[in-house]
């Protein structure tokens, strides 16, 4: 039975008050009926309730359920309706319980427990026979953030400061020079002063400084001059180094996800649902990306975690861009991405 209106005993029809009113304006008058939202907030930070998740924003992981909660609250309050909300702690993707029921928002939607769901949810082959998709209110966008690594080229090398290795590397052919030098002085000059005189001139050389004893023959004289191209060689490469490590930008080797996945780089995820339909694609290099080096214990981590990471180490993330974004600029803007929708590129 739906009311029709007011009767009118006079004129024995419904009254002209009620009759001028249009019939979608009386549809939007709900007098205060119940609406039955489901909302998927896997935990709720401590000290805070639901409605604080979906009004404050507090997690990354219900932005897009605090967003549409704010559309549907100002539609039920425009048909003067009440929203009220059936919250689960999972996750919203499409899956089956071991007794056949539907799990996440789906689940409450297909059983009748729930009118409309505040968390968006993609619209899928799967989840039509069992939901009527809406309008488009939120886009989650996901994608792979990561500082382009240093080349590993045979180039490469002449753009990089010098390391350990070459550090010894120096210094033991500083020491031989110095002990073939003490042998030129003793065959030559006083044998007593050889060992401090030679390490005078191989700090004089070294330094560039010069060399204060008295001349030496020509064996002496073919050994000091080595020490100074030496040195000269070591300052030239040095500076070289400095100068070219902090002007040149990193080479942009990493152009596809092909070019990802070849890469040394560390692999993390935000922990968010959306992963499973990433990865669950039927791309054979993105399904072994996530099989061979991000399926492990500790690689899933908040978005500011990640950033903080990836400023530190060698690393890429998965992230919701929204929320990255703010925190790429907080943290630095020389980042360069990767989104993986059709080989698409992309830069920051």
């Amino acid at each position: 039975m739906n009311l029709m209106g007011l009767w009118d005993g006079k004129n024995f029809s419904i009254s002209k008050e009620f009759s001028r009113t249009t019939k979608i304006r009386r549809r939007l008058d709900f007098y205060g009926s119940e609406i039955y939202g489901a909302v998927s907030i896997v935990s709720i930070h401590s000290g805070y309730t639901v409605m604080d998740m979906l009004q404050k924003r507090i997690d990354t992981t219900t932005a897009g359920s605090a967003f549409q909660y704010s559309i549907l609250q100002t539609i039920v309050d425009r048909i003067n309706a009440t929203l009220v909300l059936r919250r689960i702690s999972t996750w919203s993707q499409f899956s089956r319980l071991p007794n056949e029921s539907l799990s996440g928002t789906i689940g409450l939607l297909n059983s009748s427990l729930a009118d409309v769901s505040v968390t968006p949810l993609s619209i899928t082959a799967d989840r039509l026979p069992y939901a009527t998709p809406t309008a488009t209110t939120w886009r989650a966008q996901f994608g792979f953030v990561f500082r382009h690594p240093k080349s590993t080229s045979l180039r490469a090398i002449y753009l990089q400061p010098f390391t350990n290795i070459l550090w010894i590397a120096t210094l033991i052919i500083l020491v031989l020079y110095w002990m073939v030098f003490i042998v030129a002085l003793r065959y030559y000059n006083d044998p007593e002063g050889a060992p401090g005189s030679a390490f005078l001139g191989i700090f004089g050389a070294f330094l560039q400084q010069g060399y204060s004893e008295k001349l030496l023959p020509f064996s002496g004289r073919i050994l000091l001059v080595f020490g100074f191209i030496f040195s000269l060689v070591c300052y030239q490469f040095y500076s070289t180094f400095i100068v070219g490590s902090l002007i040149v930008d990193s080479p942009k080797n990493i152009r596809t996800i092909h070019d990802l996945a070849a890469s040394k780089l560390l692999i993390g995820a935000n922990p968010v649902p959306y992963n499973d339909y990433l990865f669950n694609s039927t791309s054979k290099i993105l399904s072994s990306l996530y099989a061979d080096r991000i399926k492990k214990p500790g690689n899933f981590f908040p978005p500011d975690i990640g950033i903080q990471m990836i400023q530190k180490v060698d690393l890429h993330t998965i992230s919701m861009w929204r929320r990255c974004m703010r925190l790429l600029f907080k943290t630095f803007l020389k980042m360069k991405y990767v989104i993986y929708k059709k080989s698409y590129l992309g830069k920051l």
